[in-house]
């Protein structure tokens, strides 16, 4: 059975102007290029063997944006894009590629960044953390299981026909763009 889920990924904060070029090319060699290279890599025996999944996380980033994560969201946006042309581009070989969109996923790196949040803006412990709970439908950030839990259906093979798709898990929070 050939699954490559690409998860790794980083958070800077930055702004097109005042960011310096090294974080741009940080954020989009780990966001980006990592799961370029690995579909490369990995993309080859699923294509050999008739069959695999490539899941690649993307962000709710891709459909809005904050103002302070340009190299975040441009990244993530671009997995969308490379998740779709993959798709079209070895759907016929019995490969499917998905991009899971979380939402806010009580992770480290949303810990880090409401601590960050918290302390330039002066909040209390915690604040950010619960303030993003209740101002998504569900009134609950996510769990790790709940991205587990959808990669898992994307791994199915009843799910074959799910192909080149950003599937948002976020508790019903939607973005007008």
């Amino acid at each position: 059975m050939n699954i490559l889920v690409n998860n790794a990924g980083i958070y800077n904060e930055t702004k097109l102007i005042d960011a310096p070029e090294g974080v741009w090319r940080k954020t989009f060699e780990i966001n980006l290029f990592g799961p370029i290279h690995c579909m490369q890599v990995f993309g080859r025996a699923m294509v050999s063997s008739g069959w695999g999944r490539i899941i690649n996380l993307g962000s709710l980033v891709s459909a809005t944006a904050f103002g302070s994560d340009m190299a975040y969201v441009a990244s993530k946006t671009a997995i969308v894009g490379l998740t779709r042309s993959a798709a079209a581009e070895i759907a016929c070989k019995g490969v499917t590629v998905n991009t899971i969109c979380p939402g806010n996923i009580l992770t480290d790196m949303l810990r880090d960044l409401g601590t960050k949040v918290e302390t330039r803006d002066g909040l209390e412990p915690g604040a950010f953390i619960g303030n993003r709970a209740s101002s998504i439908p569900a009134k609950r950030l996510g769990e790790p299981d709940d991205i587990a839990a959808m990669a898992a259906f994307l791994c199915r093979d009843d799910a074959g026909y799910v192909n080149g798709q950003s599937l948002h898990v976020n508790g019903g929070l939607f973005f007008n763009s």
